[in-house]
């Protein structure tokens, strides 16, 4: 049911979605077919965890790939960044759902050379130029869960004023 609490539902939910679905976009899909999709997404996220669990969705941070030469890579990171808006706007009309904006390339490289301790680290893809290797995902990770925190610690506060 999604009013149910227990100690052993999540506190959040990390949504990683968008650039495949933009893809599908060559053969008409649409930004707002995209959007409701995601919101019946999150609707079934919380008929499953409850509602106080806190949705995150990020934004994905294209830029890092390399696949995409230009002037393709431009065209990528447009359509990417219009899913991401939908992203942001089903963030804005659901509670406790909240959306990360995606991290620069450059501030997910100096994240990862100072994880390294120091050691410079370019390459944040796999081999397919698309998807993050372990730096990338790590990088990412730090980044969503950084920029999540203060949301998840006032929705755990509030969950603790309900009990």
């Amino acid at each position: 049911s999604s009013s149910s609490s227990s100690s052993s539902s999540p506190h959040a939910v990390v949504l990683m979605c968008g650039l495949n679905d933009a893809k599908r976009s060559v053969v008409g899909r649409t930004t707002t077919e995209f959007r409701r999709d995601l919101e019946a997404l999150v609707r079934d996220i919380r008929d499953v965890v409850g509602d106080k669990c806190v949705v995150v969705i990020p934004a994905t941070p294209l830029e890092a790939a390399t696949l995409f030469p230009p002037p393709l890579a431009w065209v990528a990171t447009r359509m990417n960044d219009a899913w991401d808006a939908q992203k942001r706007r089903v963030s804005e009309l659901a509670e406790n759902v909240v959306f990360v904006s995606k991290p620069s390339l450059e501030a997910l490289r100096a994240r990862v050379t100072k994880e390294n301790g120091g050691r410079v680290v370019m390459q944040l893809t796999c081999a397919d130029g698309v998807h993050p290797n372990d730096d990338g995902y790590a990088a990412w990770a730090a980044h969503i869960a950084d920029e999540c925190a203060p949301s998840l610690k006032a929705a755990l506060n509030a969950e603790l004023r309900d009990c």
